[in-house]
């Protein structure tokens, strides 16, 4: 198993996304896709990367709320 820096196993935690930021990321999407063709898919996988990063290390993202993290992602 991966283990972080203290030698501790590491932990994922599942990401999951409320219904409204699920319709703004596909909002986003269709409005990328439509001033530049392969924008959209690009934003929406700079989505799911950072997602995944939260999951797999989230103590490197900044705490929204109790047990709510975010990132910006670099699109």
């Amino acid at each position: 198993p991966d283990h972080g820096p203290a030698g501790e196993a590491a932990v994922s935690v599942p990401v999951a996304f409320l219904p409204a930021a699920e319709d703004d990321i596909t909002s986003a999407h269709d409005y990328y896709e439509q001033q530049l063709p392969g924008l959209g898919a690009r934003f929406v996988a700079a989505v799911r990367v950072r997602s995944d990063q939260i999951a797999d290390t989230p103590a490197m993202s900044g705490l929204y709320r109790r047990d709510i993290r975010a990132a910006p992602t670099d699109r």
